[in-house]
């Protein structure tokens, strides 16, 4: 083999993978959920899972990855939270999906209790 394609080649070993490039550096920005307890059939049985995003919505969409339908329970289908659902980032709540949400915050779920 020639030495200078040899060279190329070794050398397209080297280069980072798909996975760090995406990353850019930075870890992901791991949020952790709360589930009430009428939606932990999604989640089968868990209440409190990891999920990652910069927003409630990106947060929403990646737990909708991970447990199919679960979005759909909070969010209905223009964007708007249900009324029913009630959803905080740590203690402020929040009805809209563009809130930013920090790495180490919490996104807390609730829906009412209704009955007689």
């Amino acid at each position: 083999m020639d030495e200078r394609r040899r060279g190329r080649e070794l050398a397209a070993d080297l280069r980072p993978s798909a996975g760090n490039l995406l990353r850019r550096g930075g870890a992901p920005r791991m949020i952790s959920v709360f589930v009430p307890s009428q939606l932990t059939a999604y989640t089968g049985g868990v209440t409190r899972v990891q999920a990652q995003g910069g927003t409630v919505g990106a947060v929403l969409d990646d737990l909708d990855r991970a447990y199919p339908g679960l979005k759909f329970r909070v969010i209905d289908e223009q964007d708007r939270v249900r009324r029913h659902m009630r959803l905080f980032v740590g203690q402020e709540e929040t009805r809209d999906v563009r809130r930013s949400i920090a790495p180490g915050e919490e996104l807390l779920i609730f829906g009412a209790l209704s009955g007689g």
